[in-house]
């Protein structure tokens, strides 16, 4: 795995905050990826991203939660712009 497959969306911090900071949820799952090597986090984003597909669809909360994840290790130095795994 080299990185981030996935489309990202563009997210409001209105949606941020509606569907991942405010879900419990996923704030615990987030958690535990927390000090995981950056493989391993894609790794548990791509289970999170499968358990949660509906019909074949994701769900908006799930895409914020991912993208926003996504995001914040492309800002962290951890994935490219493009998403692949830098460290």
């Amino acid at each position: 795995m080299s990185g981030w497959e996935h489309p990202i969306e563009h997210t409001s911090v209105k949606d941020i905050t509606a569907h991942a900071v405010n879900n419990s949820t996923w704030q615990k799952y987030r958690l535990a990826m927390k000090g995981k090597p950056t493989a391993e986090k894609l790794t548990m984003l791509r289970q999170w991203r499968s358990a949660h597909m509906v019909d074949g669809k994701l769900p908006k909360a799930t895409q914020v939660q991912i993208d926003n994840y996504i995001n914040a290790l492309k800002r962290g130095g951890q994935l490219t712009k493009e998403g692949k795994i830098q460290r």
